[in-house]
């Protein structure tokens, strides 16, 4: 067994099982979990997983053997491909932070598997058959991809044939029209996809090839024209489309201001400039500021939200923070003096519940980036965080047997020590039993329960239920409200709430019988990245809609979805959260497999 420190690739043998399969850490610290951990075992992979409760014993289970499943990679024109990298990821539906586990556990993804396919386009990978999986291939001379898959029943293999590239091509024109000669643009595309580079000509002429169908961002990939003009283009490229286009620098397009104290110039710190509230084009930059105090950063997105941070060279800390949207004019940064005294938070946090205590608590500092855990004292409940920069914080704890709680966001002044002591309500008892139709076995099932993060960013993550040989999964909450999905297979059967109180609760889900279906979307323009889609079901034996949500900023060249209806199916209409609507009517039962295609129009208001 390997384990890792946080936000670092490196790890180091902490033990070995024995003849039993039993091991033992004696250096676990409950305030610090792995990252990026890698556990393997006779040629199986195991998810990194830790506890975050003491002398809690653990059961580790091996997954599939990491050559499970039979991979071919071909070209849009049946040719093997030969040399061709494959990255597994993890499942397709997942959360992007540490899962809560049933055993007290933070559970994360594991590491990406690579292999390359060999001269007959042939490799093999750890999927087990039936599961959902994200790969990402990249082969010579043909467009990265990004596939969501499912692994194929035993003795068959997965075929991957990769789309024919697009051509994007052009001139890149200043503001005032003339031609921007010798630019460097950068082509960014989706998730861990490559970026592309190349440079305009003396003409402002480009061009980019091998585009996967999908969507894109073009950008300037230095610093702004000499006129403070910068190019942004989002757009979807189709499999095989050649696209020739006329582009046009725009002021707007680059974010520039001036850091300085006092009205004095401050040349040489650090701004930082990262986008928020993105999932398809993720970014962060940072530059010097110039001798009069400046920076500007070029092809500003006036779709997306950024937060500048000034930071101080000399020493490192974060001095003054500031969200920008579009529309910002010259953004002004001012470093504060001093932050002030630094402060604290004390207080207790004592259960109603003996039985559950709370184990530790964790701070996060989303101006930062940065988080702070300190341990619970098991005999008299108190915690204690001291030498904090006087900001706004999020609050959150473990307790034993019932998850995460949230404690609220607690905004600290200048040498302030806030003290604490809310109330810790005993966990209620949730259960959920099953009702399964024939041929669908309780190993098919999962329950994803929405519940606080903890180690991340995100305020949210999932918490992962199996079901007992009773068909029922059990759970224990903070009093609160919450979401539950059920998945099967992996797919999205339906999305539920759940209010619950101290004491027990239980509820019955009865699974109908039901037909696998793909819906495809065709918006009739480019979607927001995070405006929501989703699909209202309507059928014969129900007066309630069933809500499923298909995802956000769907600009993919697929844009296809597995989706369970009933077999009385009649209608089905999709949403956006930004005025979009289609619908299906059904003439007759749906079949399995059907794919069902659903244009989207925009709605007169």
């Amino acid at each position: 067994m390997r384990i890792g420190s946080e936000n670092s690739d490196e790890s180091e043998l902490a033990t070995r099982s024995d003849a039993f399969g039993r091991f033992r850490l004696e250096r676990a610290d409950g305030r610090r979990w792995p990252r990026g951990a890698d556990w393997t075992a006779k040629n199986r992979r195991l998810p990194p997983r830790s506890s975050v409760e003491p002398a809690l014993e653990l059961q580790l289970e091996l997954g599939a053997p990491l050559d499970a499943t039979l991979v071919r990679v071909s070209t849009s024109a049946g040719i093997p491909v030969s040399g061709a990298e494959i990255t597994l990821s993890g499942p397709a539906f997942r959360a992007g932070n540490p899962e809560i586990g049933e055993q007290g556990t933070l559970e994360l993804q594991a590491s990406p598997m690579t292999a390359v396919s060999d001269p007959d386009g042939f490799l093999r990978i750890g999927c087990p058959p039936g599961a959902l999986a994200h790969l990402d291939v990249l082969a010579l001379g043909e467009p990265p991809v990004s596939r969501i898959f499912r692994a194929p029943a035993d003795g068959e293999h997965l075929e991957i044939v990769l789309p024919a590239g697009g051509t994007l091509s052009g001139c890149v024109l200043a503001s005032d029209g003339t031609p921007a000669a010798w630019v460097p643009l950068r082509l960014a595309l989706p998730g861990l996809l490559p970026e592309q580079e190349t440079r305009t000509d003396g003409g402002g002429r480009f061009l980019l090839s091998n585009i996967p169908p999908g969507p894109y961002e073009l950008a300037l990939a230095g610093d702004p024209l000499a006129d403070s003009s910068s190019l942004y283009v989002a757009g979807v490229m189709g499999e095989g489309e050649e696209r020739d286009v006329e582009l046009r620098c725009r002021p707007e397009h680059t974010l520039g201001g001036r850091a300085e104290r006092a009205e004095v110039p401050l040349q040489g710190w650090i701004v930082e400039l990262q986008r928020i509230r993105t999932d398809l084009f993720p970014e962060q930059r940072s530059q010097r500021t110039d001798a009069l105090g400046r920076f500007a950063f070029a092809s500003y997105s006036p779709g997306s939200h950024y937060r500048l941070r000034l930071i101080d060279p000399d020493t490192g800390g974060v001095m003054s923070v500031q969200k920008v949207s579009a529309g910002s004019a010259e953004v002004r940064l001012e470093p504060r003096d001093s932050i002030g005294e630094l402060a604290g938070l004390r207080g207790v946090l004592r259960s109603d519940d003996p039985e559950h205590p709370v184990v530790f608590a964790e701070l996060w500092c989303d101006a930062l980036g940065r988080r702070w855990t300190t341990l619970v004292d098991p005999s008299t409940s108190q915690f204690s965080f001291e030498n904090l920069p006087p900001l706004s914080y999020r609050l959150r704890a473990w307790m034993r047997g019932g998850g995460p709680l949230d404690l609220g966001s607690p905004e600290l002044k200048p040498g302030e020590v806030l003290r604490i002591k809310p109330r810790i309500e005993a966990p209620g008892s949730w259960r959920l039993h099953f009702g399964l139709p024939a041929g669908v076995s309780r190993e098919r099932v999962r329950v994803l329960v929405s519940v606080h993060s903890l180690c991340a960013a995100n305020p949210g993550t999932q918490r992962r239920l199996e079901l007992d040989p009773d068909n029922t999964v059990q759970a224990r909450l903070q009093p609160g409200k919450y979401e539950y999905s059920v998945l099967i297979d992996g797919v999205l059967f339906e999305r539920r709430s759940l209010t619950l109180a101290s004491g027990s609760r239980t509820e019955e889900f009865e699974i109908q019988p039901f037909v696998r279906v793909t819906i495809e979307v065709r918006p009739p323009r480019l979607l927001a990245e995070r405006e929501a889609v989703v699909a209202l079901i309507e059928s014969d034996r129900s007066t309630d809609l069933r809500k499923i949500p298909l995802a956000r900023g769907i600009n993919r060249s697929e844009n296809r979805f597995e989706v369970f209806l009933p077999p009385d199916a009649r209608r089905i209409r999709l949403e956006s959260g930004q005025g979009l609507v289609g619908e299906w009517l059904a003439s007759r039962r749906p079949e399995p497999s059907q794919l069902i295609s659903i244009a989207l129009v925009e709605t007169e208001d």
